[in-house]
C-alpha cells in the first residue's frame, strides 16, 4: 500500500481505537477483581466493603459494554469513509467528494471491477498478515480466563467453573479470541478465492464483475463484524515488507 498518510478515515479509526482501548482497560480491571475474588476465597468475608469492589466490577463491565458499542459505531463510520476511496480508486469516480486518500497504488491496473478486485485483495492480504502478527498477543490475552478454567477443573472446584461462565468479564475475553481466530480463518479463505480469480481468466465479463463486487462486500462485512482496528504499530512495522511482497504477487496475476 502507499505510504502511511494522515487521512479522514485514519482520524475516525483512531477515535474508535481510543474508545476500544478504554473499554479493554475497564475489562481487564474487572477481570483482575474477579481473580482476586477467587484467590481470597472465604477470606474475602473478613474484608470490609469487599462487596463494593464487586459493585465496581459490575460498573466496569457496563462501561466496557458502552465503550465497545461506541467503538463499533465509530468504526462503521470509518469504514464507510474508507470504502469511498476503494470505489473512487477503482472506477475513477468522486463519491468521496474529493476526499480520496490515495491509500491504494494500483494505477497501472485498468479501472473498473478488475481494479476493485485488486484493491480488495490487497486490503485482505494486508489485514490477514497483520492479524497473524497479532495472534500471539491475542492468545496471551486469553490465557488468564483459560488458566482459571483449568485450575477449576484440576481442583474440582465446580463453583469456580460455574462462576466463570456467569461472569461476563471472562466470557467477553473468550468471545474476542473466538471472533479473532474465526475472522482470521475466513480472511485466509477469502484471499485465496480472490487470488484464484485474479490468476485465472474468466470468460464471462458479467461473472467476473459479479465476483469482484461480491468479494468486496464479503471483505467489508467481515471487517465490520470483527470490528477491531489494527494497531498503528503493527501496520507501520509490516507495511514496507508487505508492500514489496504484494507487488511481487501482482506480477503473477493474469492480465485481463
Amino acid at each position: 500500500m502507499s505510504s502511511y498518510i494522515k487521512s479522514i478515515s485514519k482520524d475516525i479509526f483512531d477515535q474508535a481505537g481510543r474508545l476500544l482501548k478504554c473499554g479493554n482497560i475497564a475489562l481487564w480491571i474487572a477481570t483482575g477483581i474477579l481473580i482476586v475474588d477467587f484467590l481470597l476465597g472465604d477470606r474475602k468475608q473478613q474484608i470490609h466493603h469487599w462487596d463494593s469492589a464487586l459493585v465496581v466490577q459490575a460498573l466496569l463491565l457496563a462501561a466496557y459494554s458502552f465503550l465497545t458499542m461506541g467503538s463499533s459505531i465509530v468504526m462503521a463510520k470509518a469504514r464507510r469513509v474508507k470504502i469511498n476511496d476503494v470505489v473512487d480508486n477503482a472506477f475513477g469516480t468522486d463519491i468521496g467528494n474529493g476526499h480520496s486518500e490515495g491509500y491504494f497504488d494500483n494505477d497501472e491496473i485498468k479501472k473498473g471491477t478488475l481494479r476493485l478486485l485488486y484493491n480488495t485483495a490487497e486490503s485482505c492480504f494486508f489485514t490477514l498478515r497483520e492479524m497473524k502478527k497479532m495472534k500471539t498477543s491475542m492468545f496471551v490475552k486469553s490465557l488468564i480466563p483459560l488458566t482459571i478454567l483449568a485450575l477449576g477443573l484440576v481442583l474440582n472446584r465446580a463453583e469456580m467453573i460455574m462462576a466463570i461462565f456467569r461472569l461476563s468479564a471472562v466470557m467477553v475475553i473468550l468471545v474476542q479470541m473466538v471472533r479473532f481466530f474465526t475472522t482470521l480463518s475466513q480472511l485466509e479463505a477469502l484471499l485465496e478465492r480472490m487470488l484464484t480469480t485474479l490468476k485465472h481468466k474468466i470468460t464471462s465479463a458479467a461473472q467476473f464483475n459479479a465476483e469482484s463486487i461480491n468479494y468486496t462486500l464479503e471483505y467489508e462485512t467481515l471487517m465490520v463484524w470483527y470490528g477491531v482496528k489494527i494497531p498503528d504499530k503493527v501496520y507501520l512495522a509490516l507495511n514496507e515488507n508487505l508492500t514489496a511482497e504484494w507487488e511481487e504477487k501482482k506480477k503473477t496475476f493474469v492480465a485481463k
